[in-house]
């Protein structure tokens, strides 16, 4: 994937893997071997669920990575470097570097490796660089909403920022509930942020 992707499907770039509002999951295993998607491309600001893969169901996406400076991802919520949505979907050894967006003013649900996941998802091993930027709620650096699930060994450096919202915004994870996160930090002083919702780092 090259800067050329800007002039895919109408200049909306990569359409994200799995559709939420056909019932349309990613239900499988994606064993990306270490290697990396150069320059990732998706510019659909009116859409939701966007990532890699927008919406993942009882999945597996591990060892895989997004990199390059051209690297960019705008969407309106449920937006992720490597996915949107997920439920009982697991992440492992992911990263993501590169520029997150969304301008959408209600929830954003939105973080550097996944928007927000749920029903005993997981994140493990993982990291994100990227710069997550927002105009509304729950935005983090690695995760935007984590609902009844676990994020362990996984840590964030990229900038988070959010003039739309100063609750629920946090340098690892914008808001948790009934969750555990465990062995995981951001970076305060590149991130911006002094604090993240379900850790006490």
């Amino acid at each position: 994937i090259d800067e050329n992707d800007a002039y895919w499907n109408d200049e909306a770039g990569w359409l994200p893997i799995g559709n939420y509002s056909s019932a349309e999951a990613f239900r499988a295993i994606l064993e990306g071997n270490g290697h990396v998607i150069r320059n990732l491309y998706i510019n659909r600001p009116g859409t939701s669920y966007i990532g890699l893969f927008g919406y993942a169901n009882n999945a597996t996406i591990r060892r895989v990575g997004l990199t390059g400076t051209l690297t960019q991802i705008i969407g309106r919520s449920y937006v992720g470097g490597v996915l949107g949505y997920g439920k009982a979907t697991h992440l492992q050894g992911v990263f993501v570097s590169g520029v997150l967006s969304s301008a959408y003013t209600s929830n954003a649900y939105m973080g550097g490796v996944a928007g927000y996941l749920e029903l005993n998802s997981t994140i493990e091993d993982s990291v994100s660089t990227a710069n997550v930027t927002a105009k509304s709620k729950e935005v983090g650096g690695l995760v935007g909403n984590l609902y009844n699930s676990t994020v362990n060994r996984a840590f964030s450096t990229g900038r988070v920022s959010n003039d739309g919202a100063t609750t629920y915004t946090g340098g690892l994870i914008g808001y948790a509930s009934s969750s555990t996160v465990t062995q995981s930090y951001w970076a305060t002083d590149s991130s911006g942020q002094s604090r993240s919702n379900g850790t006490s780092n």
